[in-house]
């Protein structure tokens, strides 16, 4: 037995034995050998980096390295990013463990980030009351330099006492992980006006009748701030050739004369070209005495562009001769007219005893050229006594069209024309285009009211003549135009004594001119009229009355024809319903059915409901 415990303590003491010797083992191994230097490269703001290392024996190994002890790297040029700016970071070198070494005991380097440079210029607007300059989207990481970069604030307000252009220099600051930034430069204006600088972006704002007087023919934008309401006694047209935005503004109570011996020869609120939106003016009275040439409107004596644009007025002519409009006398090549309106009378007393051209339009007198008026009205009416006209174009849109596309306009109509001779309709009346435009000129225009016409008792003239038409009068020199899709209830009532009449339901004449370089085609089609036409002719006179076209003057083979056109029953017992055209009861063309079947209306423009005319929407 006590050899067996002997035997067996024996054993013991051999395990017991062996594993010590492993533990003994497992504490001494060995750790791999490391560099005892490395050499920083390259600081930024968010990165560092390891360009060498070195281990006792001069030579290069492989070693890897960290910024946090925990996360190593082992690349031939190490580089940290991603990394805070302005941080102090520590940076760990060993040497890599392989086999039975561990890894080496680090070395390590403090290293600093640099302050990040701010690239970025700040994005800041300003406001302007009277010199006193507020700067917006300013950040509590920005300052500010009124004195040229002399000194930065926090201050973001600044009154100037002279008027004239500053620069403001923003700039983000100096912080713990950035530099001072770039300064952004503000430009500023304290000028004669609320504010701004006079550009598109930064318009001049307008506050004051006295601040409108200042506007100018330098081409400049400006916007109003507020509604202006002008002086009680009458003023001179203020010259100003440039671009206004309205601002959903008004001009209230305008009393505008014409300034005396002018060479601009204006007689509106603004005497220069204008182009303007989102404006209205309100119980305006212009008036212009014997000049040549007048550009006379409201709004201004000659338009480029006017969008929802809308006026309200008489105007008031001591024979003047020339172009007269509700918004403008006259609209420049490739004008254009958008949603606007005018409820304007107009008033002619002819008493110089000479003779005149007067270019009369519920919105635009003349629109010689190119151009376009869309989705726009007018309540016209046009008186004249005494009259020494000789041509007058009168019509609820334009006295006379060029080469204008008309589309979606209605206007009412009270025009009582006397003239030697005279081209009127319910929305142009005469046209001068030519082939610029292909296919119709006129387009879904509706309109109504009356137009009544004889000639001057002191006219002699043999050739007088009356074109009139419940949509257009006739030619203006070698061009007329086509029409499609037009409505119109216009009661025409011609003295006839003395003139040479032509007159129909939807154009007066036509003059299918084939020399611009086509075919000179021209039609009317899908056109309905429902007024009333009564013509006392002068049988020694030539007289042309239709329903739908007066006059189709044929020339080297161009025509106008008239194409699926409709006139009510016996709107006169001298109307002769012509070819392309039919007549319909009442009871009929009211109808929806008929209308939609027959008409051929586009539905997004018009309404179409049953017992009435279709109306533009």
């Amino acid at each position: 037995m006590k050899i067996k415990l002997v035997l067996c303590a024996a054993l013991a003491a051999i395990v017991c034995a062996c594993a010590g010797s492993a533990a003994c083992f497992m504490l001494e191994k060995k750790k791999a050998d490391g560099p005892v230097d490395f050499t920083i490269g390259e600081v930024t703001d968010t990165t560092i980096e390891i360009v060498d290392w070195v281990y006792a024996d001069g030579e290069t190994y492989r070693a890897e390295f960290s910024i946090d002890g925990e996360n190593w790297i082992e690349e031939s040029t190490p580089k940290f990013t991603g990394l805070i700016s302005n941080t102090e970071y520590t940076v760990y070198g060993r040497g890599h463990g392989w086999g039975d070494l561990l890894p080496s005991d680090p070395v390590t380097k403090m290293v600093r980030t640099l302050r990040s440079v701010n690239t970025n210029l700040p994005e800041v607007d300003y406001a302007q009351e009277r010199g006193k300059i507020t700067l917006t989207g300013i950040t509590p990481e920005m300052e500010v330099s009124f004195d040229n970069g002399e000194t930065y604030s926090d201050i973001y307000e600044h009154t100037y006492t002279q008027k004239g252009e500053y620069e403001i220099l923003v700039r983000y600051k100096l912080s713990d992980r950035c530099f001072e930034g770039e300064p952004a430069t503000v430009k500023v204006q304290y000028s004669d006006f609320f504010g701004g600088l006079g550009t598109e972006g930064k318009p001049y704002i307008v506050s004051s009748y006295e601040e409108l007087r200042l506007l100018n023919d330098k081409s400049n934008y400006y916007k109003l701030l507020n509604d202006i309401t002008f002086p009680a006694e009458e003023c001179l047209p203020v010259k100003f050739t440039g671009t206004l935005d309205g601002n959903g503004k008004k001009f209230i109570s305008p009393k505008i004369k014409n300034a005396e011996n002018s060479s601009d020869n204006g007689a509106a609120i603004f005497s220069g070209t204008v182009s303007a939106k989102n404006l209205t003016v309100e119980n305006a009275v212009i008036t212009s005495s014997a000049i040549i040439n007048a550009r006379i409107g409201i709004l201004a004596s000659t338009a480029d562009t006017l969008i929802n644009c809308n006026v309200s007025g008489e105007v008031i002519l001591n024979g003047a001769e020339g172009y007269c409009g509700g918004l403008a006398g006259y609209l420049v090549y490739g004008g254009e007219i958008q949603n606007s309106s005018a409820d304007v009378s107009i008033k002619y007393d002819g008493n110089s005893g000479s003779y005149k051209d007067l270019f009369a339009g519920g919105l635009i007198g003349l629109c010689y050229y190119t151009g376009e008026i869309s989705n726009s009205s007018a309540n016209m009416s046009l008186r004249m006594t005494n009259s020494d006209i000789g041509r007058l174009y009168a019509g609820g849109i334009t006295g006379s069209k060029g080469d204008v596309l008309m589309s979606g306009c209605s206007a009412e109509v009270d025009i009582y024309a006397c003239a030697s001779d005279a081209y009127v309709g319910g929305i142009a009346g005469g046209s001068n285009d030519t082939e610029q435009l292909k296919g119709a000129a006129i387009v879904n225009c509706f309109a109504c009211g009356q137009i009544v016409v004889q000639k001057p008792a002191s006219s002699n003239h043999s050739s007088d003549l009356c074109h009139a038409g419940g949509i257009i009068g006739g030619r203006f020199s070698n061009g007329s135009c086509s029409v499609s899709g037009c409505v119109s209830s216009v009661d025409i009532s011609i003295d006839g004594t003395g003139l040479n009449v032509k007159c129909g339901g939807i154009m007066g004449d036509a003059y299918a001119y084939s020399g611009h370089g086509d075919t000179g085609e021209r039609f009317i089609e899908n056109c309905l009229y429902t007024g009333n036409i009564a013509v006392n002719t002068d049988s020694e006179k030539y007289n042309y009355i239709q329903a739908i076209l007066g006059s189709n003057y044929d020339n080297n083979g161009a025509t106008c024809e008239v194409k699926n056109c409709f006139i009510k029953t016996q709107p006169s017992p001298d109307v002769v319903t012509e070819s392309g055209a039919a007549a319909v009861e009442e009871e009929t063309y009211l109808s929806a059915s008929w209308q939609r079947e027959n008409l051929k209306l586009d539905e997004t423009v018009w309404t179409i409901a049953e017992g009435e005319l279709p109306k533009l929407k």
